[in-house]
């Protein structure tokens, strides 16, 4: 059930996320044919990084939540924070995006814990940079694939995991899971690291890689134009439900699992904010 839920997340994502074009198509230093991307505004980044939670007691907080089993329910089934969170792969994960959302100066802790319940759940727990389907190559990825195409044919017609004619394979990577050629490509020169990440995209699982991806991507709408965190948590409302069109407009039957995920880690924060 994990690697079909990892399959339709990065299967969605490629049905979804329109490219930020600013021309008509292009070819890549491969050969393939690909869009000129779009450059979002950049973040204005402070001088010194903000600090947005006290660490020593969010910690405290997320252990005894573990502990016992702090939990919520969507359609009859329960979720809680599992025992893998306390793990020290999980708190150095955790933290790489705690740094680089305080780095850039981030001030709303609702949105810091949305991305956190998302972390949360498309790692399952793990909170770390992961391949696609939790596989250790891209070889794995590709025969993974392949066996979900045969039991479901209607839900994802080609295998994108196969690599180009250089070797590089798009599939989903990071945090965010990260999928499709397009998306590689535009996210790498919005970050502004040139052609690195689309011509090696397996950097997309360097923790402060993946940390940058998924905070300027959900903050500039890098995922999908217009979609930002600032869109659902503003002065005035919070709409932990449709903040899914941020990172994954294309799996909202997941949305009620996510935000409820990321209730737990904003309770956590300690923040005297209603969620």
């Amino acid at each position: 059930m994990k690697r079909i839920a990892c399959f339709l997340f990065a299967a969605s994502l490629l049905a979804a996320f329109g490219s930020p074009v600013d021309a008509g198509p292009l070819r890549d230093d491969c050969g393939e044919l690909i869009q000129a991307c779009a450059l979002e505004p950049q973040l204005i980044v402070p001088a010194a990084p903000t600090k947005s939670i006290d660490r020593e007691s969010f910690w405290s907080a997320i252990k005894s939540m573990v502990q016992r089993r702090e939990k919520f329910e969507h359609d009859g089934v329960k979720y809680y924070l599992g025992r893998p969170l306390l793990s020290e792969s999980a708190k150095q994960g955790t933290e790489a995006i705690v740094d680089e959302w305080e780095r850039l100066g981030g001030s709303d802790n609702r949105q810091l814990a949305y991305l956190l319940g998302t972390v949360y759940r498309e790692t399952v727990s793990r909170m770390t940079p992961v391949r696609e389907a939790f596989c250790d190559s891209t070889d794995c990825v590709v025969a993974a694939l392949n066996k979900y195409m045969l039991k479901h044919p209607d839900r994802v017609k080609s295998n994108y995991a196969i690599a180009n004619s250089c070797g590089r394979s798009y599939y989903g990577r990071g945090y965010s899971q990260l999928t499709g050629h397009q998306r590689y490509k535009c996210t790498g020169e919005n970050l502004g690291w040139g052609d690195q990440l689309v011509k090696d995209p397996d950097l997309a699982l360097e923790p402060a890689r993946a940390a940058a991806i998924l905070v300027q991507g959900a903050r500039r709408g890098l995922f999908k134009r217009g979609q930002t965190l600032d869109r659902y948590f503003t002065a005035t409302d919070a709409d932990w439900i449709n903040a899914r069109k941020v990172v994954n407009p294309g799996s909202m039957d997941h949305a009620p699992i996510t935000a409820g995920y990321a209730k737990l880690f904003f309770k956590a924060m300690g923040s005297s904010d209603s969620p």
